[in-house]
């Protein structure tokens, strides 16, 4: 709590992010309680989309690399992994990550020509 000279109000920054974990539209009511100063109340508007595609990711010939994956879900959810072209291999074909956190998820690359493919992710919410 800052100090205050006498009655004068002390102006103090918050820094907030508000990452809403349902698509579309979200609504949620921010308060801030002081025993001296009451409450300050703000509503956070969000709106999330779908995951747009990321990448690319350069993987060399026989060399192994990471994908850093992050559930946008409150909760932890399984999802399922998936590559469209058999020159890459992914360590595990199912993750589960606990809400709001991070995990890499290893991928391999095993041709000597130059290709291209995705890393599909999906979880049965979406």
């Amino acid at each position: 709590r800052p100090a205050a000279a006498g009655d004068e109000p002390v102006r103090v920054a918050v820094d907030i992010r508000f990452q809403p974990s349902q698509l579309g539209e979200s609504r949620m009511m921010l308060v801030l309680s002081s025993p001296d100063g009451g409450d300050y109340k703000a509503l956070l508007v969000g709106y999330a989309q779908p995951p747009k595609p990321q990448g690319p990711v350069q993987l060399s010939g026989g060399k192994a690399g990471e994908v850093e994956f992050t559930n946008p879900f409150e909760e932890a959810v399984d999802f399922t992994i998936q590559v469209d072209n058999p020159a890459f291999i992914v360590g595990s074909r199912t993750i589960r990550v606990d809400g709001k956190r991070s995990q890499k998820i290893g991928l391999q690359f095993k041709s000597d020509k130059k290709q291209k493919g995705s890393l599909i992710i999906t979880a049965p919410k979406v």
